[in-house]
């Protein structure tokens, strides 16, 4: 599902579990059997998002950082102010977390409202976080300038001409690309519309 490659350590995330490899030898992270689905690097440290919940890693020991939703699908990070934001998508809801600069994770309950289950998201940088809803279409997440105030919370059942479909929400050197599985879309910002 994921892979990070250190100057001598290889993590690979897999629905086996997070396995290491170094030297040619691989094995699991204690811990981390069952399924891992990404590792990702944030603020020099680094995570990996599985079925129960969100874990720092350092070399092959794994330690637990949040539970909230249960498993963690995907995760993006913000920058505000020089704070260093994420957010998760989990196995029950979106999730919102302040990290500082320690490698403290503070959950954020902004998003524990947003009862749409959603697997990948991105963040655009004009203040929207862009979900791909699990049953079909698209869930956009208008939020304030200090990401601690959801303004509002808008359903696109219809991308194009397909309707109640998986899209796919995805970032292509910085900009937001949408996908019904036919075609590719940007979000006009101006005119609100794709």
């Amino acid at each position: 599902y994921d892979m990070l490659a250190e100057a001598d350590l290889t993590y690979m995330a897999t629905n086996q579990g997070l396995y290491v490899q170094e030297n040619g030898r691989q094995s699991v992270v204690p811990g981390l059997e069952g399924q891992a689905w990404f590792i990702t690097r944030i603020n020099g440290s680094l995570y990996c998002g599985h079925n129960t919940g969100i874990y720092r890693i350092k070399g092959r020991r794994a330690e637990r950082v949040t539970d909230v939703g249960g498993g963690a699908f995907s995760i993006r990070t913000m920058q505000n102010n020089g704070e260093t934001w994420a957010v998760v998508g989990t196995y029950a809801l979106p999730a919102m977390y302040k990290i500082d600069p320690d490698g403290t994770w503070e959950y954020v309950p902004v998003l524990e409202n947003v009862k749409q289950l959603v697997k990948n998201l991105e963040y655009d940088g004009q203040g929207n976080i862009w979900c791909e809803h699990f049953k079909g279409g698209l869930v956009k997440l208008e939020m304030s300038p200090d990401f601690k105030i959801l303004e509002e919370e808008v359903e696109i059942s219809q991308l194009g001409e397909v309707r109640d479909t998986v899209c796919n929400v995805m970032k292509v050197n910085g900009r937001v690309l949408f996908s019904n599985g036919r075609k590719f879309y940007i979000h006009d910002d101006l005119s609100d519309e794709m």
